[in-house]
């Protein structure tokens, strides 16, 4: 009987530790599914398959787990992974297969299949056997050679002992203390009592631990499901931002500024077209704007200033992008403040404003050169007005004039006798010579009139004709050689000979006898060595004359109306203000081409005379 106890005594056992094997080994097969999901998720997402391997190699080596295969949504294997501790031709049948889908906010991304190994169990449960075998046969030994003392001093106590201990088995943990033997039998009796009252308070004791564990549990499940939707949230909105900033057509970047460093923390794709700078190049390194990176000195003092302040700010700049190529930037700065008043970021956006700079200036170069031609038109209107007027008084003026020039010489070819006053002979000659000063004078006037009135009126009476440039130019120096010697200056000219021209003559020689005579006039003032040159270049499109001096330029006030009708500093010498205007006329309209001023000349005095190449010859 007492081996019958014994033996049942070590079912009970082998039966409570397999149970909690078989307990534990269920515990682990029923954690492997969000632990699997938790650690290859984002490694699947993100298609880091070196890490999908690294994490099936960690759980292959550790526990029950004997092998382990992870597949893609296409149900491709990723990757296999083995417990080298564990057989595995055992795995048919000592383990079980546990297939496990792996999702993502119910996106399947593929499935994991893994083996856990029952050797431990099989193993614990053959010791067991083993070591109940070697028991029962050692107590069957036992039993044999003092079944006589043992039925007699021993049996009926322990019979009852038994009775009683099987009460505990059926949780019935209550255990009295009946006999006063001072022997083993008696402890034990004793040690029984004690452990049922001691295993009744732990039972009580771990009712009330379970029951405020329940509580406790249930209270942080509902707090994580609340944490869980807001952290949902903002990773929506985290997302939607990120989106936001990758597809912006302007540059974004973002800089810590917690620290004087002044990293870039993040760039959006937009930054690496604007700038040429990739993120492997811009990430973690000083932003220029925090290191006086701008060479637009004003821009850079402005975005200073921001950031002492903390305040916003827009500036717009010359720049270039890594490879060189030069481009106009707008930089908007302003700072982020998490939680201080100081700002703890700086978000920096940047625009490719190059086309919008070039329409702008295109723009205004229209604009003043519709200007400069309704000026021209309406002086042209004046102009032609004037001479239409002046003409008349000066048609009749030369005709009376002609008339008494022409009676005059009648009179002096009339043989006279010697009764004729001297005084009278006199009288006619004087007269000759004053009305021939006087038809002069008004043939010029008219010629000059009829000139102002061509050039304003937009129209030609010259015939072109071809020319050799060089030659020609020669030829005007010649005719200029009394000025030049009257005011000291030297006309060299510097033209390839071989430059022939189908233009306007006259149209030509008036534009350089007109700025070669206002250099002489304007350039120089108590200078020595004065010079005027008149160089040739021919490019793409035009036959280009650079007509320039070494005097004393123009006033920064007088550049811009170099051009403008009667605008003059020589007014009180008799100036005009119609010389430049007109040469400018005449090119425009006579010769087809243009006349500017180089502005950024700084040696003196450089216009600049264009003539279409299709006029060469």
């Amino acid at each position: 009987m007492q081996i019958l106890i014994l033996g049942l005594i070590a079912l009970f056992s082998s039966h409570v530790t397999t149970k909690n094997l078989n307990d534990n080994l269920t515990y682990q097969i029923e954690q492997l599914t969000p632990l699997l999901n938790t650690a290859l998720t984002t490694p699947i997402l993100q298609r880091d398959y070196a890490s999908v391997i690294s994490i099936a190699t960690e759980f292959a080596a550790a526990g029950n787990i004997a092998k382990i295969s992870v597949f893609d949504a296409d149900k491709k294997l990723i990757t296999s992974a083995e417990n080298p501790d564990i057989d595995q031709r055992t795995l048919s049948h000592a383990s079980t297969l546990v297939d496990i889908p792996l999702a993502f906010n119910q996106i399947k991304l593929g499935r994991a299949e893994v083996w856990v190994s029952k050797n431990r169990l099989i193993k614990t449960q053959q010791e067991i056997v083993t070591i109940m075998v070697v028991i029962f046969g050692g107590a069957l030994l036992l039993f044999v050679v003092l079944a006589y003392y043992l039925s007699k001093s021993i049996t009926t106590p322990i019979t009852d002992l038994v009775s009683r201990v099987k009460n505990i088995s059926k949780k019935d943990f209550k255990f009295d203390h009946q006999s006063n033997r001072k022997d083993e039998i008696g402890d034990l009796e004793s040690a029984f009592h004690e452990m049922s009252v001691e295993i009744t308070s732990k039972i009580n004791d771990l009712n009330l631990l379970n029951a405020d564990l329940e509580q406790r549990v249930a209270s942080r499940t509902l707090e994580l499901r609340h944490v869980a939707d807001q952290l949902a949230q903002q990773v929506d909105r985290l997302a939607l931002l990120a989106a936001v900033a990758d597809n912006s057509h302007f540059a974004i970047s973002i800089i810590n500024a917690s620290s004087e460093a002044y990293e870039i923390i993040y760039i959006n794709p937009a930054f690496t077209n604007i700038t040429g700078y990739t993120k492997e190049e811009s990430i973690g390194r000083k932003c220029r704007v925090f290191d006086n990176g701008i060479d637009d000195i004003n821009a850079m003092k402005i975005v200073n200033e921001a950031i002492s302040n903390h305040s916003f700010c827009t500036v717009e700049f010359h720049d270039r992008r890594k490879n060189g190529e030069p481009f106009w930037n707008r930089l908007a700065l302003f700072p982020v403040v998490m939680t201080a008043n100081s700002p703890e970021y700086f978000v920096i956006y940047q625009s490719d404003i190059t086309r919008y700079m070039t329409a702008n200036n295109e723009r205004e170069i229209l604009l003043q050169q519709i200007q400069e031609n309704q000026k021209f038109e309406s002086l042209g209107i004046m102009v032609a007005g004037l001479a239409h007027e002046i003409n008349n008084p000066l048609g009749m003026s030369l005709s009376a004039a002609s008339h008494l020039s022409h009676m005059t010489d009648g009179l002096r070819r009339l043989e006279v006798g010697s009764t004729v006053d001297e005084t009278f002979i006199d009288f006619i000659e004087d007269e000759a010579i004053a009305l021939k000063i006087i038809l002069d004078n008004l043939t010029r006037a008219t010629t000059l009139i009829n000139g102002f009135k061509e050039v304003a009126a937009d129209k030609s009476i010259d015939v072109e004709k071809p020319i050799v440039l060089h030659d020609y130019l020669e030829t005007i120096k010649q005719s200029l050689i009394p000025v030049l010697k009257n005011k000291k200056c030297e006309l060299n000219i510097e033209v390839d000979p071989s430059i022939k021209l189908q233009i306007n003559p006259g149209g030509m020689g008036q534009i350089i006898s007109n700025l070669v005579i206002n250099a002489t006039v304007h350039a120089f003032t108590d200078q020595a060595n004065r010079q005027i040159c008149i160089e040739s270049a021919v490019d793409e499109n035009n036959v280009v004359l650079t007509i320039f001096d070494n005097g004393i330029g123009f006033a920064s006030d007088g550049i811009k109306k170099a051009f403008t009708p009667f605008y003059t500093t020589r007014r009180s010498v008799g100036g005009t203000g119609l010389g430049l205007y007109i040469s400018k006329q005449i090119a425009l309209n006579k010769l087809e081409g243009d006349l500017t001023l180089d502005q950024e000349f700084s040696g003196g005095a450089k216009f600049i005379l264009s003539i279409p190449r299709s006029k060469m010859l």
